[in-house]
């Protein structure tokens, strides 16, 4: 039995295996989703750069055959603290 399990049945005696199991893995959950978000905050995602390329080809009456191509970079920064 872990701490968690330990101190519960320290605090309530009568807890069947259930309950003590249950609380022992909300606690671990907690502690998981707290320790997720400290290193979050410590070490942010990196930006993310997003690139979109359009080509475009094009003739006209005389069967002249044109074509362009336009990028769009996009890069999504992390604010600062």
């Amino acid at each position: 039995m872990s701490d968690s399990g330990f101190s519960a049945n320290m605090v309530v005696p009568n807890l069947n295996t259930t309950q003590t199991l249950s609380i022992m893995g909300m606690t671990f959950a907690v502690s998981g989703a707290i320790a997720g978000l400290a290193y979050l905050h410590q070490q942010p995602l990196p930006s993310v750069t997003v690139a979109k390329v359009t080509e475009t080809v094009k003739a006209d009456a005389s069967g002249v055959v044109t074509a362009s191509k336009s990028t769009m970079t996009t890069t999504m920064v992390q604010p600062d603290k």
